[in-house]
């Protein structure tokens, strides 16, 4: 990028003014576009997202299917079965810790 011993950046120089260091404009106006660009990008990105997610609950409605798949939370399946069905206390305090027991069973999706 040489304007002084590549002969087509010395040509650029002559016709357009070309020079292998930005101007502090240039380098903010480059800085500036990059910027817009990323940020039109990401609201392309969401407007597709959201266009999608309703043309799908759209098909679904036409299909007679349900809108969203309703899922039983863990949180609450868990505390179900530990008022069912008292475990030991050192039991208890291993599947607190991330262990599972057979007995636990993951929600089913219908």
């Amino acid at each position: 990028c040489n304007d002084k011993t590549n002969r087509f950046f010395v040509l650029m120089r002559a016709l357009l003014g070309w020079q292998d260091q930005p101007t502090p404009i240039e380098f903010f106006a480059y800085a500036f576009y990059w910027v817009v660009a990323i940020a039109l990008g990401v609201v392309m990105v969401r407007r597709a997202k959201k266009s999608i997610a309703a043309r799908l609950e759209r098909m679904r409605a036409e299909m007679g299917q349900p809108a969203k798949l309703q899922e039983e939370p863990v949180v609450a399946a868990k505390a179900s079965e530990d008022t069912a069905t008292p475990e030991p206390a050192e039991s208890n305090s291993n599947s607190d810790a991330g262990g599972s027991s057979s007995a636990e069973q993951a929600p089913t999706v219908v």
